[in-house]
């Protein structure tokens, strides 16, 4: 039927009827709603977002959360997360009444040292790395740095080539003038000392708002995909054969329990019917 009526309508209409037609019969358009939905989001931003970003308290939160104490939240909040995630899935599996009961407690314990070996590898891993991301983040902040020369900071530091971060962040102390206001406002807050890490000298000395954004986000990086690869791949295959074998261990060990128990139990009868 259908493909009769498509026929009866190719026969009946020339092709620029059939142009005709398809104008006039649109689908219905959302750009209007798209329109209204713009303007309501740009509203919420200059209304609101943005307020909050440029208020003091956001201002004093980022100054607050800059320092190294904060280094590590990142891993701490994966840490958390994850957590919680394990122990719903042993509370779930401990509460599984389709499992046997030797299999909810096998897979109990199975989350449980996964859950304990992801969280000491995370840390450890963590820590391990630190230095070596430390040099990505520096070789990405040069890179950055050559399409936008005012992260250099040249008024105090003066002209310097990206490729010589490392130096600069060296023997920065030598090559500012003491004079400088600004170089005096740093002198007073913090000693002449070398720089190993880039986020320390970015935010004592260089004092760059996009660099801070762009390092804390590396780091965050890092710190949530160690976490992830560790929590959610790494450690979960490693700990299975031995969570099984533990826990058949553990299974033996109650069975053999109960079948004692069992005989002490049916001995104890046997030796009350013999003494009636």
């Amino acid at each position: 039927m259908r493909i009769n009526n498509i026929q009866s309508y190719n026969s009946k209409f020339s092709s620029s009827q059939k142009v005709e037609f398809a104008k006039n019969n649109n689908p219905v358009s959302f750009t209007g709603a798209a329109k209204e939905s713009g303007k309501l989001t740009k509203l919420i931003i200059d209304n609101y977002i943005l307020k909050f970003y440029k208020s003091g308290f956001a201002k004093k939160f980022v100054e607050k959360t800059s320092g190294p104490a904060w280094d590590k939240m990142p891993t701490h909040m994966a840490v958390a997360g994850s957590t919680l995630i394990s122990a719903m899935y042993v509370v779930r599996t401990l509460g599984n009444d389709k499992l046997d009961e030797k299999k909810r407690k096998t897979l109990a314990l199975n989350d449980c040292f996964t859950w304990g070996l992801s969280t000491a590898i995370t840390y450890l891993a963590d820590k391990k790395l630190s230095n070596w991301w430390n040099g990505v983040t520096t070789r990405f902040v040069a890179n950055y740095m050559l399409n936008n020369p005012k992260a250099r900071n040249t008024e105090i530091l003066g002209e310097w080539e990206p490729k010589d971060l490392r130096k600069v962040m060296n023997n920065w102390f030598e090559r500012v003038d003491p004079n400088n206001p600004e170089v005096k406002k740093i002198f007073s807050k913090i000693e002449k000392k070398a720089y190993t890490s880039i986020k320390e000298f970015n935010l004592d000395v260089l004092k760059n708002p996009e660099l801070t954004t762009l390092i804390n986000g590396m780091d965050v990086f890092k710190s949530l995909f160690i976490a992830g690869m560790i929590y959610r791949y790494v450690v979960p295959v490693l700990v299975m054969k031995p969570a099984n074998i533990i826990g058949k261990k553990l299974h033996e060990r109650n069975d053999a329990k109960a079948q004692t128990q069992t005989q002490t139990q049916t001995l104890q009868q046997n030796q009350k019917t013999d003494n009636k």
